[in-house]
């Protein structure tokens, strides 16, 4: 839980912490217009910076206005991010057809492709 003290620090402070925690799962939570949006969009960067795949990171909200704009912006966001200015196109693109098709989304969608997922491994274990 944030307090008051931390936040003294200044908004922008708060948000690059909270960016630069690779080693946990994030969940925002704040009013609207504080900056969640921004923050996963440039914590979702930080993580394929540190190596991850755009399949390998699960980001959701839990509407689909909201994860639509989440996938949006991500996707804006890519020829200007630091870590990838100055990519080949050829790179961004391959880049911005993963992150289409990556794990971002609302949670029923992500658990429908667990569900689906589980299915088709299970029909491929039938067939053998």
């Amino acid at each position: 839980m944030t307090t008051n003290r931390e936040i003294e620090g200044g908004h922008e402070a708060l948000l690059a912490r909270a960016v630069g925690l690779l080693d946990r799962d994030a969940i925002i939570v704040a009013n609207a217009g504080a900056g969640k949006t921004y923050l996963l969009v440039e914590h979702y960067f930080a993580l394929l910076e540190a190596g991850l795949e755009p399949a390998q990171v699960v980001a959701f909200t839990f509407t689909e206005k909201a994860a639509n704009e989440l996938k949006e912006r991500i996707v804006a966001r890519l020829r200007m991010h630091p870590g990838f200015e100055g990519l080949p196109d050829e790179v961004l693109r391959d880049y911005r057809a993963k992150i289409l098709n990556g794990p971002i989304g609302t949670i029923h969608q992500y658990c429908l492709r667990i569900i689906e997922a589980s299915r088709s491994a299970g029909e491929r274990a039938a067939v053998k």
